[in-house]
């Protein structure tokens, strides 16, 4: 019996990879040292590596690899890892001296262009040791083909406790199941796209029998697709969209959370509107010292995911997400003014039911002939609908402890598509906002100006300075790390 199937969402990600654009999304945590190092300051690696096994039950897709159907008649599926080692996920490595926030960030640069290992479980956790003042990192990276950002953070569950003294997990039995055989793999796919076909006859036959919801449907339906094609299908064009390179460069911010809601609070606007308009303020920034235009109606287009989960429903990883597609004004000025606009406009978006109309075309997509996806695959990496990515997860608001050891920072960190040179992901955690900014450094060498005008932004708008990544600095130093080529 075959696994779960990926969707063609999923699928997308493995597509679409290739050694200049890995696609999995990342972060950087920063914790304790003491609890995780032995009376040698070496790693307790032995422990990390049993206390997070005992506990891959909580995420069964974490000891699944993929499979794909012969002849590409249908998506992959995930079959368990008959041959799963715990030590094929879980290593270590150690900076050499001065082991300052610079190498660490260097090394994260290295190790996000490193591709997950496809005939393995498609994640990663890299523990680092000797930063000079004795705290551990972990660089972990979860493919999007398994995990959107918000399931992302959901991995974290097999490492951290919601307290110091929680007790060690106690591990399960498991037996992989034999994976399918080719013939079954083909005869299963065919099976499914049957019963995915059936699915939406029916969807379709019960509408005509509730021709009011139906209708109502229907008109949300037209209602985001002309809000989404409002300002035009395609983004401006700008210096943002150009063949990438394969190498990275890691910009970090952080914030009090505190300090980013005030400014909301202040103007009727949502944590996510004020980072958008600190973005935005990034952005224009960029244009000018660029020679490009910035007049009084210019704008750009950044995809803002929105995850369609229920928080009540069981942990299951995925992609489940709807998406915004949300202009910035970065002809204006005014950083008061910009953030008065982009609250309007993504409160626009949400009233339009776009999120939850994208999430129905990328459903409906499963039902595409081959042919047709694979066609659309193709061109994602020349994509001409969006400038850039602007993601917001929100994280746990209290501490995490691994083996006891507490989890001071966390960045979030995103893949760079084909044709998209700089993102920027943001998580909240424990009281704190922190960014992450990736950038091309072929076709983006000047991203510290970006960075830059988010940081005079957000100051504009009372949202106060960047806090200084907790490496080899005191905690709540006002300062920014951003690592030059």
């Amino acid at each position: 019996m075959s696994g779960d199937r990926l969707s063609t969402v999923d699928e997308t990600f493995l597509v679409i990879e290739a050694p200049r654009t890995p696609m999995h999304g990342a972060s950087l945590a920063i914790f304790e040292g003491a609890p995780l190092l032995d009376d040698h300051g070496r790693l307790r690696l032995h422990e990390l590596r049993a206390h997070i096994e005992a506990r891959l039950g909580l995420l069964p897709r974490l000891r699944q690899r993929i499979a794909t159907v012969p002849f590409g008649f249908g998506r992959p599926v995930w079959v368990d890892d008959e041959q799963f080692d715990i030590a094929n996920h879980v290593d270590v490595a150690a900076l050499a001296p001065p082991g300052d926030e610079t190498a660490l960030l260097r090394l994260t640069e290295e190790v996000l262009m490193e591709p997950l290992d496809r005939s393995l479980p498609l994640w990663h956790f890299l523990f680092v040791t000797g930063l000079r003042d004795g705290r551990v990192a972990l660089i972990e990276r979860a493919h999007h083909a398994m995990v959107d950002g918000v399931s992302g953070v959901d991995v974290s569950l097999v490492l951290l406790d919601a307290a110091a003294d929680a007790p060690p997990a106690e591990p399960e039995a498991w037996t992989p199941m034999s994976p399918p055989s080719g013939p079954t793999l083909v005869v299963d796919a065919l099976r499914d796209r049957l019963v995915e076909s059936l699915a939406v006859a029916a969807e379709v036959a019960g509408s005509l029998r509730r021709p009011v919801e139906a209708a109502q449907r229907t008109a949300d339906i037209v209602s985001a697709l002309r809000t989404v094609g409002g300002n035009g299908i395609l983004a401006p064009r700008t210096s943002l969209n150009v063949p990438i390179g394969s190498r990275r460069r890691l910009s970090l911010l952080r914030y009090r959370l505190a300090d980013i809601k005030r400014p909301g609070r202040s103007f009727g606007a949502t944590v996510n509107d004020v980072v958008l308009a600190a973005a935005t303020g990034g952005l224009r920034a960029l244009f000018v010292s660029r020679g490009e235009p910035v007049g009084s109606a210019q704008s750009a287009r950044v995809l803002v995911p929105v995850s369609l989960r229920d928080p009540a429903e069981p942990v299951e990883l995925g992609n489940r997400v709807g998406a915004l597609l949300t202009s910035l004004p970065v002809g204006v000025g005014d950083p008061v003014e910009r953030l008065s606009r982009v609250s309007a406009t993504t409160r626009s978006l949400k009233s339009s039911a776009e999120a939850g109309t994208t999430d129905l075309l990328l459903r409906a997509a499963d039902l595409l002939p081959t042919c047709v996806t694979r066609f659309v695959q193709a061109t994602v990496h020349q994509q001409p609908l969006v400038n850039s990515v602007v993601t917001n997860v929100p994280g746990p608001p209290s501490p995490l402890y691994a083996l006891g050891s507490r989890m001071l920072e966390a960045y979030p960190l995103a893949p760079l598509g084909g044709n998209i040179s700089l993102e920027v992901a943001v998580l909240s955690y424990d009281g704190a906002l922190t960014i992450g900014i990736t950038s091309d450094i072929e076709t983006c060498p000047d991203v510290d100006v970006f960075v830059e005008g988010m940081e005079q932004s957000f100051a504009a708008l009372g949202a106060g300075r960047a806090l200084g990544l907790g490496v080899g600095v005191e905690q709540h130093t006002a300062s920014r790390l951003a690592i030059s080529p």
